[in-house]
């Protein structure tokens, strides 16, 4: 408002230096009339009532100082039974939208009351901390991470979570567009297993895979998975995580019109034009016209390769197995059944409501 006051009062006596024939041309009655006048207050009224606005209702809590601002601590000391119970637990104020922050106060309040209902008579002690994150595609998911860390004939620690996006104002999960995607959980399964191979002499146990409920924090561009102890490796480690960087993750989409159907096929089989996916991924071709074959590679390495017409596919050195038709040739593409895509070049798939396929693929760089 007052930058549009000062607007008004700098043309008003600009307007008493101008030249005599310009100044009677817009300026009849010696400076501003009284009709401009009007204008120019109802402008500038307009003009902050749109700035009042964009500040009231922009999520200031967007920003990496989202703990300093918003985040301060309830100090727990309390007994239950012979238990002693201390610590810290994240409270969250002064944000506009009251629905969300009251959501993740209850939220923190639930993890605080599952913890406190393990207490055992074993339980000598249970202590709370918190750390806050921020991160995302757009540093707009704000992590909070609850530890709590029993003591009694054993030691346990478990970690819980309370993930929210900035920018939509809603809780997120893993599978956030702004976290790893809509095939989030396949990815981190299979990364997840693969870093349990790598480690055997750290994880021991057997692997059940994890939901898009799993416990995260999105720190920068850095997605933290976290495991309680026990859950993946014997407990002298403490809590396991495992990273993955979000920007290693590549999705390719393909509407309902960017793929057909096959026409004989009973189950509405997928076919996928082979250059517009593989390629995407970073797979190039060649085309032996002779013998009707497509040879793939990926980084200078032959990945596979198909004949048209002969459902014989394979993957690398591995047997030769068919899958639910034969690649084709339409309109001058390759087209294969969708499967080949993560049964042969590894990469997972879903489709959604619309029919929209998403590709993907986590590859780590370096």
């Amino acid at each position: 408002m007052l930058a549009a006051l000062g607007l008004f009062g700098l043309f008003q006596n600009r307007s008493r230096g101008l030249d005599p024939s310009i100044k009677r041309r817009f300026f009849p009655h010696g400076g501003i009339c009284m009709k401009n006048k009007q204008f120019i207050r109802a402008l500038a009224a307009a003009l902050a009532f749109i700035l009042t606005m964009a500040v009231f209702y922009a999520p200031i809590y967007a920003n990496p100082n989202f703990e300093r601002d918003h985040v301060t601590s309830r100090n727990i000391s309390t007994q239950i039974v012979e238990t002693s119970v201390t610590g810290q637990l994240p409270l969250i104020a002064n944000m506009r939208n009251e629905q969300l922050m009251n959501s993740l106060n209850s939220r923190i309040s639930q993890i605080a009351d599952g913890e406190r209902a393990l207490v055992t008579e074993a339980t000598r002690s249970l202590t709370f901390w918190y750390e806050v994150f921020t991160g995302g595609a757009n540093n707009d998911i704000v992590s909070i991470l609850v530890f709590a860390k029993r003591v009694g004939t054993t030691s346990t620690t478990n970690v819980s979570s309370v993930n929210f996006s900035t920018a939509t104002e809603r809780m997120v999960g893993l599978t956030s567009p702004s976290v790893l995607g809509q095939n989030a959980v396949q990815l981190a399964n299979r990364h997840i297993l693969q870093t349990i191979r790598q480690n055997p002499e750290i994880f021991t146990i057997n692997f059940a895979g994890v939901s898009d409920g799993i416990d995260f924090a999105a720190d920068g561009d850095t997605i933290i998975l976290y495991f309680d102890e026990f859950q993946l490796a014997p407990g002298s480690p403490g809590v396991v995580t495992i990273e993955m960087e979000r920007n290693s993750v590549i999705n390719l989409y393909l509407s309902r019109g960017e793929y057909f159907i096959h026409p004989s096929h009973l189950y509405n089989l997928k076919m996928i034009e082979l250059r517009t996916v593989a390629a995407a991924f970073g797979y190039t071709m060649t085309w032996d016209s002779i013998n009707r074959r497509v040879f793939i590679y990926r980084d200078r390495q032959l990945a596979t390769t198909l004949r048209i017409g002969i459902n014989e596919f394979h993957r690398g050195r591995s047997a030769i197995r068919p899958l639910e038709a034969a690649p084709e040739i339409v309109d001058g593409r390759t087209q294969v059944p969708i499967s080949f895509f993560s049964e042969i070049l590894d990469q997972v798939y879903s489709v959604d409501s619309l029919g929209t396929i998403t590709f993907s693929e986590y590859r780590p760089r370096g």
